[in-house]
């Protein structure tokens, strides 16, 4: 039976839902926890992507703990086998033929299992590929059951007396391995009933990780990039327009509209506020620049920009620097919406773009600790018997120590920032999102979260252009025109684009009387 503490709400909405199920996969799938180790933690060349609804720290964090687990079980199982190997080399023999037998008799199975659910034969039939299979499984099986009897002839010992022995050795891999199976379920347990994941003290590296993930500026790769808002997810939906500045009683466009898009951004963060009730409602100013724009002077990396700075981007369409107003929120526990609004002002018009993105849910089997029964001492004891039952895999995954060394000296050298550093020939921009890269369904597996993600879309984009258009007449300036674009855009946000077309783009659109698209209106080709 799963163990339920007193107190705890299991229909909570749970916004650290991701970060959990990112931490328990570090457990889970060592590819990916290697990835974490690799790609992030010891890559402190290039600047960490944004986190988008769930904390990296922790995920970090528990990868190095899983990495420290299995380590330490490859290093045990390594040491029993050559102390073994040392003490009575027959029966360590014998001991490597027994788990080679049990390695081979369970893929031998396993294959044949889920061949046999990928084709279901009709009665007496049988096919090439799974007999193929069972040929080879039971050859090996058979010459793996030849070691024992052969290497008791060959050193003239009863075979029993060499079995006992061999068995003796066994049983102590057998314990090595339950063990571990059962503090990596312990750990698990714990990023499932954890009252908090955060992370209260860590290293320079996780510092800076944290720093990083939450920064404003955002380096970005201009050349081999797949989009420029890393991190964020598949872009679902984008539109731009461009309305003229003129005043309500005036026919042509203003020669200085006397209007800033730093103004225009103040007046929708306030108008955004009541979103704040929203599940993981966050609003930020995001600058993006690219990795080739930065050059020796790397202080805006240093110190974090203060308000006059940000609006004197707002303020520069034609800077290095481009500003988006990030808003962001869940829309489930693990899908997250974000939504980027560039504003700017010029060649007499006002530009819009708007660009959102979503990420979809984790792996099934990053959440199985929230399975019935997964998450308590049940399923501790049934994680040592599942580690007993791997020993073959665990005995054949030892040659993974060769790769420790390296990551240990990586995690040392990546201990101070070196983004800071200008470095002839070297860039910086983001590379990775655990998050979006590694740990994401595909949108395929996603076509029911598309309603949900599109009616958090529609009350953010009425928001925005209804405070837009009244920024606009506050300010003396006519409202028909953007009136009568926003009506176009809301009238057309039909399908989203998450799967193989129904993409709907509005680029470069420009609405109403004397209304003119400029070379100024800039999109992005994700």
């Amino acid at each position: 039976m799963a163990h339920t503490p007193a107190g705890r709400d299991l229909t909570a909405f749970r916004l650290d839902a991701t970060t959990r199920h990112l931490c328990a996969g570090t457990y889970l799938d060592g590819k990916f926890r290697r990835n974490v180790l690799r790609e992030v933690h010891n890559d402190s060349k290039h600047r960490i992507a944004p986190s988008y609804g769930f904390d990296l720290v922790p995920v970090v964090r528990h990868a190095w703990r899983a990495w420290l687990l299995d380590t330490g079980q490859q290093v045990a199982l390594l040491g029993l086998l050559a102390a073994c190997f040392a003490r009575n080399a027959p029966a360590a023999i014998v001991v490597a033929g027994g788990l080679g037998f049990w390695g081979v008799a369970r893929l031998t199975v396993r294959g044949a299992v889920k061949a046999r659910e990928r084709h279901r034969p009709r009665r007496g039939e049988v096919t090439p590929g799974r007999t193929r299979l069972l040929r080879l499984g039971v050859t090996g099986c058979l010459l793996f059951a030849l070691v024992p009897p052969a290497v008791a002839k060959a050193v003239e010992t009863p075979l029993g007396e060499l079995g006992r022995t061999a068995g003796g050795m066994g049983i102590l891999l057998a314990v090595v391995a339950g063990l571990a199976g059962g503090l990596r379920q312990q750990a698990l347990n714990q990023t499932y009933w954890a009252g908090s994941m955060r992370v209260r003290r860590g290293g320079p590296r996780l510092h800076e990780i944290d720093r990083q993930q939450r920064y404003p500026y955002v380096v970005y790769r201009r050349t081999g990039a797949d989009k420029l808002f890393v991190g964020s997810g598949k872009l679902v939906h984008r539109w731009a327009m461009g309305v003229p500045l003129k005043r309500a009683d005036a026919t042509q466009p203003d020669e200085t509209p006397h209007v800033r898009a730093s103004a225009l951004v103040a007046r929708l963060k306030n108008v955004l506020e009541p979103l704040a009730e929203m599940p993981g409602f966050e609003l930020h100013d995001r600058l993006y620049v690219a990795e080739e724009d930065v050059l020796g002077d790397r202080d805006f990396l240093r110190f974090r920009p203060d308000q006059e700075e940000i609006d004197r981007v707002v303020d520069n369409p034609y800077g290095r620097v481009r500003h988006f107003l990030e808003i962001t929120t869940h829309v489930a526990e693990e899908v997250v919406v974000t939504v980027f609004l560039r504003a700017t002002v010029k060649a007499r018009s006002l530009s819009l773009e708007l660009v959102t993105c979503a990420l979809t849910r984790t792996p099934p089997e990053f959440q199985q600790v929230e399975a019935y029964a997964e998450n308590g001492p049940g399923a501790i004891v049934r994680a040592v018997a599942r580690g007993v039952g791997e020993l073959p895999g665990q005995v054949a995954g030892v040659w993974r120590l060769v790769e420790a060394p390296g990551l240990v000296a990586g995690a040392l050298l990546a201990g101070r920032d070196r983004t800071l550093m200008p470095r002839r020939g070297g860039t910086i921009g983001t590379r990775r999102s655990v998050r979006e890269d590694w740990a994401s369904v595909p949108w395929a597996d996603a076509r029911l979260d598309e309603t949900l993600i599109q009616d958090h879309l529609k009350i953010i984009e009425r928001l925005l252009l209804t405070a837009t258009e009244e920024f606009l007449a506050s300010a003396g300036l006519d409202p028909v025109s953007f009136r009568r674009g926003a009506a176009s855009i809301i009238n057309n946000l039909g399908v989203l684009n998450m799967h193989m077309g129904g993409k709907i783009d509005m680029n470069q659109s420009a609405v109403g009387t004397n209304a003119r698209v400029h070379a100024g209106g800039t999109t992005f080709d994700e």
